[in-house]
């Protein structure tokens, strides 16, 4: 069970449940309002997105079930804008609490969805939301039904 929501920690564990979240249904819904939008204007909703849009330090809280067990998850996800993270983590898995830090590796396309991989080969999706300042995630590892949001510090 831990092994898994680490999986999850891990990105998005983006407490780092960072970085990436319900992709398949969500980013192309979510990519094409966004595009829309912008090319309407709005200057809260980016024309485009990279690696370098995710950057600095971001407040991370995840919830749902690992192997069916209710947890929680609250960290600080780090990109570096290079396609890498750290993520150091606290998370409760059906009342056993425990922390620890990871890393992994992500890609965000043109479109602002995004995908985590963790050190331990977890997973997450995810969209990226006024511009850089949220992202919204979700695990697409096996076993983990986890939503989490990351959102900037000191903005």
């Amino acid at each position: 069970m831990k092994k898994n929501w680490k999986a999850f920690a891990t990105i998005a564990g983006l407490t780092v449940a960072f970085a990436t979240v319900a992709v398949t249904v969500f980013s192309g819904v979510t990519t094409t309002r966004a595009m829309a939008q912008a090319s309407a204007g709005d200057p809260s909703v980016p024309s485009g997105c990279s690696v370098a849009t995710v950057k600095g330090r971001y407040g991370l809280l995840g919830t749902g079930t690992v192997q069916g067990s209710p947890a929680t998850v609250v960290g600080v996800l780090t990109p570096d804008g290079a396609g890498n993270f750290t993520y150091d983590y606290t998370e409760n898995i059906n009342g056993t609490v425990s922390s620890g830090s990871t890393s992994g590796t992500y890609t965000v396309k043109a479109g602002c969805s995004a995908i985590a991989t963790f050190s331990n080969g977890g997973t997450l999706a995810g969209v990226i939301v006024s511009k850089g300042a949220e992202i919204d995630l979700m695990s697409t590892t096996p076993g983990l039904m986890e939503t989490a949001v990351a959102k900037k510090i000191g903005l």
